[in-house]
């Protein structure tokens, strides 16, 4: 899915673990990363996905 491959290229560019089951989009990282939330939800936004 090409969302899960930006998502993929995003997160090892800024050292954070993506993981996806299903529907469930799980991010972590052992530094903090709230200044790239914006930027993950708009990956997932503009490729159609909503937001819950």
């Amino acid at each position: 899915m090409k969302t899960d491959i930006k998502l993929n290229q995003f997160c090892k560019a800024n050292t954070i673990t993506f993981t996806r089951y299903v529907d469930d989009l799980t991010f972590s990282s052992q530094q903090d990363f709230g200044d790239k939330i914006q930027e993950i939800l708009n990956i997932a936004i503009n490729d159609n996905f909503k937001i819950s």
